[in-house]
């Protein structure tokens, strides 16, 4: 994923550093239309990192469901560009808003409790009725949401099947971005840690993601404002 702004430079980032696919086809698609409206199939197909039948069978649910909308092209009517619904972009603004204010607590210190992005990512989820990260990556965000984490507690807080958590467990330990310990006081119990180099990196990024989020506002701000003083003048 390349070009697609702000949002899909962290998620290249994220990829690079990490080594695991991190969005879904449709949060991808979602993020980049986030950041830019009027968005043709192709472009869209082409930051997605999907096979062509499965990127459009995926495009084709997310504008069934409302989630996308789209029109014509004014220079060629046959190509249909693609944005988020006014809907959609609503519940992102509103939902988007939770994580500067979590970021900012957590980087100073104050007591943030854990599992608080993990709901919040459920709950905006669970509104557009989308998966937004692979299962390697909702593994890796839990550990570092709850900072310890036994692998009955992963396998309880993900979705997937419990042999996907698993294999995901063994694909983030292959990468070398956790440790594994013995629990003391069960020693057939297995606790899972971020390695530090790999919460600091995350850190890193979501102080990035949270910047992007409020320019995202002080746009919307910007653009409320300029609505309210041409409705004044009409």
């Amino acid at each position: 994923m390349t070009g697609g702004g702000v949002s899909q430079d962290i998620a290249v980032c994220l990829t690079e550093r990490l080594k695991l696919r991190i969005v879904t086809v449709e949060y991808g698609i979602v993020l980049h239309l986030y950041d830019r409206s009027h968005v043709s199939a192709g472009e869209l197909c082409a930051i997605s990192g999907a096979s062509t039948a499965s990127f459009y069978a995926k495009l084709k649910c997310l504008v069934a469901t409302g989630l996308l909308c789209s029109e014509p092209s004014g220079l060629d009517r046959r190509i249909r560009l693609y944005s988020l619904s006014n809907r959609t972009r609503e519940i992102l603004d509103e939902e988007y808003s939770f994580l500067p204010g979590w970021m900012d607590r957590r980087m100073s210190g104050h007591h943030c409790m854990r599992g608080e992005l993990i709901t919040f990512i459920g709950k905006c989820s669970k509104r557009l009725s989308i998966n937004f990260f692979s299962t390697e990556y909702k593994v890796l965000i839990d550990i570092y949401d709850h900072v310890t984490l036994s692998s009955k507690e992963i396998v309880s807080l993900n979705p997937s099947s419990p042999t996907s958590v698993y294999s995901a467990l063994k694909s983030i330990a292959d990468a070398d971005l956790i440790t594994v310990k013995v629990d003391e006081q069960d020693h057939r119990m297995r606790l899972y840690q971020l390695k530090d180099r790999v919460r600091d990196f995350l850190n890193d990024q979501h102080i990035s993601l949270s910047r992007w989020i409020l320019s995202h506002q002080v746009k919307s701000r910007l653009s409320d404002d300029t609505a309210d003083q041409l409705e004044a003048a009409e």
